[in-house]
């Protein structure tokens, strides 16, 4: 017998919980069937403070997410925000700087004016998914129907879509959304184009000890000619890895001996290279003074400022994956929705890519509301298109900044190292355009309820 569903969520990573959840916390929704499918449904992990208590530490996954202030208001609205702060770990970073290997001068530090307000905070993938399931499987209000399956057909109907499951179930619903990430069987099913490209290099993650004076309140990240470095901060002596490089280099890494992979990733963060473009880039700004009015100096700047230095590395934790963009041409279809990496895929140079996916979330589920709201069905194709419309206004720029970022420091030319110098002197003497660039990083609006 075939079972309807008025919501069909594909996917139980980050995307798909979050939107079951947001779902479950709409009063909306009280009435409405919401079914939530993965073939590895994610358990809930253990309550990570208790257990820290209990053997004297846990360690860190190597998946670790930055979140902005738009993403913590989507975490707020379900619960899950509660109950990370009760249960779970979470690391605030005050300030982001970005350094650049190629001008020891083309340092950018990225604040909000409140010097008390957190620009990031930094979070396990594990603790998102796991908040965001425990409220979605709590007993109050909205039931939301938990299956570990996954879909292998689909069938449009005229105001629905009618799923196969890999167990040979059938349902039919008013809306089908793929969460399942950058390989998403809905897309593929509702035959939605996908451009993608893979980038030249892969990433390395991983578990670090730091010593760092700030209590290790900064997010870093140095720009070298193989690729970006980032330390990112956990707790106040331990800071997730980031490194970018080619895939032989980095497999070729990991297999050292700890103090060997240590002493490299220090180098990293210190070398110089063969010559630095300091000296060539004052001389040319002396030239165009005039046009810049200071404004970009680069002379009056300060010395670079020093990353936490690496003590020791979990080398358990070391693990390595391939770098991509992925964009789909529509994120919608009639009765058919996609979200996060589903829709696209982004360069996780500047840690936006869940914070794209809790945006899609976020107004996926307003535009759901809204339709419910005056007596539509949450697949009203009026409205998801609107949502289209709202996430790609949103997203498309956010992953043509990060790729032109990627592009733009990956070059060792000296126009390229002048522009993006000059680009950083800027922003950090500008207090305006600082601001501005850490609004767009977090811009939020309050959910619509």
């Amino acid at each position: 017998m075939k079972k309807f569903y008025d919501v069909v969520i594909s996917g139980a990573g980050i995307s798909g919980v979050a939107l079951a959840a947001l779902l479950k916390s709409s009063p909306y929704f009280k009435s409405r069937s919401v079914l939530l499918l993965d073939k590895s449904m994610p358990a809930v992990k253990p309550r990570l403070k208790v257990a820290a208590k209990e053997s004297g530490s846990v360690p860190f996954s190597n998946r670790i997410y930055a979140l902005n202030q738009s993403s913590l208001d989507v975490l707020k609205f379900t619960g899950a925000w509660e109950i990370i702060c009760d249960d779970y770990r979470h690391w605030p970073a005050f300030n982001m700087q970005t350094l650049d290997s190629r001008c020891r001068k083309g340092f950018t530090t990225f604040s909000n004016a409140d010097p008390n307000e957190p620009v990031a905070h930094f979070l396990e993938s594990q603790v998102i998914v796991s908040s965001l399931l425990r409220s979605v499987q709590s007993t109050s209000n909205n039931p939301i129907i938990m299956s570990q399956n996954q879909i292998s057909k689909l069938e449009r109907n005229p105001n629905s879509v009618k799923v196969g499951l890999e167990n040979g179930e059938e349902v039919e619903t008013l809306l089908l959304v793929g969460a399942e990430g950058f390989n998403s069987n809905v897309r593929k099913l509702s035959g939605i184009k996908w451009y993608q490209h893979l980038y030249h290099h892969h990433a390395l993650v991983g578990t670090l000890k730091v010593e760092c004076p700030d209590g290790n309140r900064t997010a870093w990240q140095r720009f070298l000619d193989s690729g970006p470095i980032a330390s990112l901060p956990l707790e106040r002596d331990t800071a997730s890895l980031v490194l970018f490089a080619s895939k032989i280099f980095l497999d070729q890494l990991i297999l050292r001996p700890d103090q060997e992979i240590v002493d490299s990733l220090n180098r990293f963060w210190t070398e110089d290279v063969e010559m630095d473009s300091f000296e060539y880039l004052s001389r040319f700004q002396e030239n165009v003074q005039n046009i810049f009015g200071g404004v970009g100096s680069l002379s009056s700047r300060g010395e670079e400022p020093r990353p936490p230095l690496i003590k020791s590395v979990d080398k358990m934790s070391l693990a390595t994956f391939p770098v991509g963009f992925g964009h789909a041409v529509n994120y919608v279809k009639p009765n058919v929705a996609l979200v996060g990496d589903a829709a696209h895929r982004i360069h996780p140079l500047a840690g936006q890519g869940a914070n794209l996916s809790l945006s899609d979330c976020k107004v996926l589920f307003e535009q759901m509301q809204s339709a419910v709201e005056v007596g539509e069905n949450p697949g009203k194709f009026s409205y998801l298109l609107e949502y289209e419309r709202k996430a790609q206004a949103h997203n498309v720029p956010t992953q043509l900044f990060c790729d032109i970022i990627y592009r733009l420091y990956g070059s060792s030319r000296y126009p390229a190292v002048l522009l993006r110098s000059l680009a950083a002197a800027s922003v950090n003497n500008l207090a305006a355009v600082n601001s501005m660039m850490v609004k767009w990083a977090s811009t939020s609006k309050p959910l619509q309820t």
